[in-house]
């Protein structure tokens, strides 16, 4: 299945224009790092997560997590199920990071 995938500056755009961004890594993970303005849900509960709550499949939705593996699963999931416009975050925290753009850290507030 294609995995179609964004850079860290084509996924702020997709953002920007009101697309939806979740990050599925684990919540100590999210604790330690995590990309402003994205939504924590953990791989698991993903699937369920965007049936409940964008279950339009034409829904904007970028995924990421640390290196863009596991987000890439998710994202090939999600298109199995139908959905059109998932993108996955190529890189992942790792090259968000690498390219100097904010991290937010410690647990959430």
């Amino acid at each position: 299945m294609d995995v179609p995938e964004v850079d860290p500056e084509q996924a702020v755009q997709l953002r920007d224009r009101g697309a939806v961004w979740i990050d599925v890594r684990e919540r100590f993970e999210w604790d330690q790092a995590r990309i402003p303005d994205t939504t924590h849900v953990p791989m698991q509960q993903s699937p369920a997560y965007v049936a409940a709550n964008h279950p339009e499949l034409d829904s904007t939705i970028v995924v990421s997590c640390l290196s863009g593996a596991r987000s890439g699963q998710v994202v090939a999931y999600l298109r199995q199920q139908g959905y059109t416009d998932v993108h996955n975050l190529r890189g992942g925290l790792q090259l968000w990071a690498m390219q100097g753009r904010e991290v937010e850290r410690g647990p959430e507030r």
